[in-house]
């Protein structure tokens, strides 16, 4: 079974980021700490966009 990623505990509002590459590593870290994603995967979607 797929664990639900669009819950109350990933969602953080009124955050700023510096760059895209920092958004996606705030995201990821919130996904990190509530077991939706390993730090590879978040390392590896921040690779792809820089």
């Amino acid at each position: 079974m797929k664990k639900e990623i669009l819950t109350t505990n990933n969602i953080v509002l009124n955050q700023k980021a510096k760059d895209k590459i920092d958004a996606i590593k705030m995201a990821g870290k919130i996904l990190v700490d509530n077991g939706v994603f390993c730090k590879q995967k978040v390392q590896s979607i921040a690779a792809k966009n820089t």
